[in-house]
């Protein structure tokens, strides 16, 4: 089963590929119905990389989900170009499949994307970003009793990306790229962002107040970004 979003964003699509690479987003849009807190000792990174990071969940910061991993890799999908801007004919995916460690995450297989690429001209938003948010998951038996509530925190994580999208801010002038890990399955897929040095962040704590395990390639994901 999935959950998706597809929304229309009023921010430059560098400006959500920077933000979506901010563990601060991924704690901002889903507070307060899914708690997220960082379980490194160091807490959360500046940024996310292709490095895991274990972190912890709780509904409505009281019932906890257990621990998992966050565990990105960045790369570059094409599509239909809507402008002759350089993302014009881009999309820019950021995929989890993170596995779970510890209690109900343990039950979960887990992918999820976010596709970033520009809104197209009938959206209206000139220079704003098209986002598809698509989670696919598998629990056995529990699939569809956990189907309810993942949707309602999509439906949430939905408004917060369009309330907080324009307050983002403008990334630096050149983005950045990183080597990615050899995959065993295919080519090493690109990406975006170079893995930073963690910031000195107080242990389980986000500077503000996001299940996994699954394989795949960049043609499933053309065919996310070209059917949805």
């Amino acid at each position: 089963m999935h959950v998706q979003l597809k929304l229309t964003l009023a921010a430059p699509p560098a400006t959500v590929v920077d933000a979506l690479a901010n563990p601060e987003v991924m704690v901002a849009v889903t507070t307060p119905l899914l708690v997220y807190r960082s379980e490194e000792p160091t807490g959360f990174p500046r940024r996310w990389s292709t490095t895991p990071s274990r972190v912890s969940a709780r509904i409505l910061g009281l019932v906890s989900l257990g621990k998992t991993h966050v565990s990105l890799r960045f790369y570059d999908v094409k599509v239909p170009p809507v402008d002759s801007t350089p993302l014009g004919g881009i999309a820019r995916v950021q995929e989890d499949t993170g596995r779970g460690i510890a209690g109900t995450f343990t039950l979960l297989q887990i992918r999820h994307r976010m596709a970033v690429s520009p809104a197209p001209r009938s959206s209206g938003l000139v220079g704003g970003t098209l986002l598809r948010d698509r989670m696919e998951f598998h629990a056995g038996w529990l699939t569809p009793l956990l189907w309810p509530g993942l949707w309602l925190v999509w439906q949430w994580r939905g408004f917060r990306f369009r309330q907080l999208a324009p307050t983002w801010p403008t990334p630096d002038s050149a983005p950045t790229q990183a080597p990615a890990s050899a995959s065993a399955s295919g080519p090493r897929p690109r990406v975006l962002m170079r893995p930073p040095e963690r910031a000195a962040v107080a242990p389980n704590q986000p500077t503000f107040r996001r299940l996994f395990r699954a394989s795949g390639c960049s043609g499933n994901l053309t065919h996310l970004v070209r059917r949805h």
